[in-house]
């Protein structure tokens, strides 16, 4: 069954029905849920858009009319009060819904702004505040001015402050000086009296934006530049009477693009800022803007999908993506012209085919695709039995290896496991691990349509693999990463089954080996060298010693002594304190990394927390969820390794990936 994608003769399919504006409304009070009439409410629909202003009855309910889509900040203020307010990502004819939104108490943050030797700057402008806790929202300052909100600027001292900030929270500051690059701060208390902000000569990027194939300037386009790079910051200015534009931005890779009115620059423009240069120069065009709408849906049960994400491609550059409301509907700003629409995989259905659809958009128009009619996979279904082939094993917890998925798929009450997926498995296969709930047992298996319908896997006892990774010297190896390999005529590459990092004294022990897989185990320093591998096939329960693994290098290992959780500092979430009766597993990831880990341990954290395990994550770096699902600890090391630890603290684990649910349950025993 292929994914259905109406074509543009199907025109009875499209939608043609128009998208209401969604006013946004509610109510702003005080922390006694008391309305305050003298509060300011503010909606922000965009980095390159202008606030907006609310009205705001006695009662302190009020309203923000206007068509908003897309990323919006809405905050809001009164005497007295902090800053406090919500950040929403409403697809086409979303409706926001009645906010709530609740003043605290405010607190005063100060500090001082230094050149690199130490030397106080005057003169720098506070120009955006981004609170990160209690609530996520963020506050451009230098967009209030107009509205009565006076500018923070640092005095001849170097000195500043900033008033309106929620108490106990966290916030991040961002700077600009003529002289100096943005400089964004980040994970500051918000009663800080001692904030050090440093700023740094930076790279001038000049440019002009001009209407395209012309020569015209184009006056009061607004330049946005995203940074790529951790924290992924934004830098906006506007253009002057002769469509030029000036930024100070640090070395670092840059997307630009401009709008104005009724315009959009077709696609980001990168740019490689490395400090090489004082100066880069750029032009950029700016197109007439037309609005791309349309919608997804089940082909099956013809239902509105909601959620599904759609990229646009202009000239090979990414421009933009959008996904669908509750409705199922999707609306997309883009140049006028010719343009690419990607849809993003979908779990649980086929991928679409086309994967792109070129479009032709009118200027100032609106192009209105057919509907796209996404068909849903066909049933992965399989029978998890014990090892009598007979008895349904309930709960039984699968993990999928291609395609490689995080996280787990649990059968039902009679045993019957229904497996779901994003990305289409290589040639329709699918291969996954399945372990029993309570048993050390489980089994590899593969799947491949069309399936019987009594396709089963047996579990059966795991075996146990262990050895010891050397150098040429004989000298035990720490910190290397040992894994099994299962490869079958039918793969185009070798399966990565699972994966662990050698102790102190170079040992690895991995207790849960699918029985009856022949496998090859691993070495992993630098290169690869068949003399740094061994070939193993455990029986059920079996343990197989597979002694030194020599790895042809005369170096030690260049990891680090492995860092405690306990020795990392908390930045978000809810708090986690080490107990005597529960294990704990941490996820240390990269920044970058940090919202897919999110996301996925969201899925499974109460499963391990049902079983005695606490589960945090462990970023490297400034990382302020919205919503935590797991306390989130900063680490200074940029790794992306799972250490499993007992409940007495020790190191039970080690892996570069998720561990099997049977090494949580060991943990928990140990």
């Amino acid at each position: 069954m292929k994914t259905v994608l109406c074509g543009l003769s199907a025109l009875l399919l499209v939608l043609c029905c128009s998208l209401a504006p969604a006013d946004i409304t509610g109510r702003v009070t005080d922390e006694e849920s008391a309305g305050l009439a003298k509060a300011r409410v503010f909606a922000e629909p965009g980095v390159e858009k202008e606030v907006i202003e609310g009205v705001v009855s006695a009662d302190g309910t009020f309203v923000i009319p206007g068509d908003f889509f897309g990323s919006v900040g809405i905050f809001a203020w009164a005497p007295g009060h902090a800053f406090s307010g919500t950040h929403l990502t409403l697809a086409a004819g979303d409706d926001p819904g009645h906010l709530q939104i609740r003043l605290g108490q405010e607190v005063r943050l100060s500090g001082k702004t230094v050149d690199e030797k130490g030397h106080a700057i005057a003169g720098a402008r506070l120009i955006t505040l981004a609170i990160t806790a209690p609530v996520k929202v963020g506050i451009p300052l230098s967009k209030l001015e107009p509205f009565g909100f006076p500018l923070s600027r640092s005095d001849d001292n170097g000195l500043f402050h900033l008033s309106g900030l929620p108490k106990n929270g966290q916030v991040a500051l961002k700077f600009e000086h003529p002289l100096y690059a943005r400089e964004a701060v980040t994970g500051l208390a918000s009663g800080s009296g001692d904030v050090r902000v440093v700023l740094h000569r930076g790279v001038a990027l000049r440019g002009t934006v001009l209407i395209t194939g012309t020569d015209r300037p184009v006056s009061g386009a607004v330049v946005i530049a995203h940074n790529t790079q951790p924290p992924h910051d934004t830098a906006a200015t506007a253009t002057d009477s002769t469509g030029s534009f000036r930024l100070l931005l640090k070395p670092g890779v840059y997307l630009l693009q401009a709008h104005s009115a009724g315009r959009i620059s077709p696609g980001m423009q990168r740019v490689d800022l490395t400090g090489e240069l004082p100066e880069v120069s750029l032009r950029l065009p700016l197109s007439e803007t037309g609005i791309i709408t349309g919608s997804a849906h089940d082909a099956k049960t013809g239902q509105p999908l909601a959620g599904v994400r759609f990229f646009l491609e202009t000239r090979g550059q990414a421009g933009g993506v959008a996904r669908t409301g509750r409705q199922g509907q999707f609306q997309l700003n883009a140049p006028e012209g010719s343009n690419t629409i990607r849809l993003d995989p979908v779990p649980g259905y086929q991928a679409p085919e086309p994967a792109a659809l070129q479009v032709m958009v009118p200027p100032s128009g609106t192009l209105k695709l057919p509907g796209f009619w996404l068909a849903p996979t066909p049933d992965y279904r399989v029978q998890v039995l014990q090892s009598d082939t007979a008895t349904p094993v309930p709960g039984a917890c699968a993990a999928l290896l291609q395609p490689r998925q995080f996280g787990w798929q649990y059968a039902d009450a009679r045993g019957s496991l229904f497996l779901q997926f994003g990305a289409q498995p290589k040639d329709g296969r699918l291969i996954g691990f399945v372990e029993h709930p309570q048993e050390d047992a489980g089994a590899l298996f593969s799947l491949v349509p069309p399936l019987k319908a009594d396709a089963s896997v047996a579990l059966h006892a795991f075996g146990r693999v262990t050895g010891r990774v050397v150098n040429s010297k004989g000298q035990a190896l720490p910190g290397v990463v040992v894994g099994s390999l299962y490869a079958d005529d039918s793969l185009e590459e070798p399966l990565t089954l699972w994966r662990q990092v050698t102790d102190k004294d170079g040992y690895f022990d991995w207790r849960w080996a699918p029985a009856g897989v022949p496998q090859r185990c691993v070495a992993v320093l630098g290169s690869l060298s068949a003399e740094a591998a061994k070939d193993f096939n455990p029986a059920p329960g079996e343990k197989i010693d597979l002694g030194e693994i020599a790895v042809p290098s005369t170096q030690g290992s260049a990891l680090k002594k492995p860092v405690h959780w306990t020795e990392l500092p908390w930045q978000s979430g809810p708090a986690l304190s080490s107990r005597p009766d529960r294990a704990a597993v941490a996820f240390f990831c990269t920044v970058a990394e940090a919202p897919l880990f999110m996301e996925a341990l969201s899925g499974f954290v109460e499963k391990l927390s049902g079983i005695g395990v606490d589960t945090l994550l462990a970023v490297s770096g400034d990382y302020q969820p919205e919503r935590a699902a797991v306390p989130v600890y900063r680490s200074e090391t940029p790794e992306t390794v799972t250490r499993l630890y007992t409940p007495s603290g020790a190191l039970f684990l080690e892996t570069p990936g998720i561990p099997p649910f049977s090494a949580f349950r060991a943990a928990v025993k140990e």
